[in-house]
């Protein structure tokens, strides 16, 4: 209803612009790389699927609605689980963030 005057809604970038810059190409650029392969192969998947019967169609279908039945937060909290330093893998696989 009433804002404070001189609050800012977000925290300041801590990194230089720099830094910011080389974040964005480095996005733009997987992005550009990621986007026509996920198009050739969800093309392909779904000719495959919808044209063949084959063994494992119903286990493929399964995978593929997967990320759809589950919130990216479950998705997340699992990975967080399973690759952090006291996760289920243990300190061989875990990935860590210096």
């Amino acid at each position: 209803m009433y804002a404070a005057k001189h609050v800012s809604t977000h925290a300041p970038c801590p990194l230089p612009a720099s830094a910011q810059t080389l974040q964005l190409q480095l996005t733009l650029a997987l992005a550009a790389v990621a986007v026509p392969i996920n198009t050739l192969f969800g093309i392909s998947a779904a000719l495959l699927i919808a044209r063949n019967n084959f063994p494992g169609k119903t286990l493929l279908l399964a995978v593929l609605d997967l990320p759809f039945s589950i919130s990216p937060v479950v998705t997340g909290l699992m990975l967080v689980r399973c690759w952090a330093v006291l996760g289920y893998s243990g300190p061989i696989g875990a990935i860590r963030v210096s």
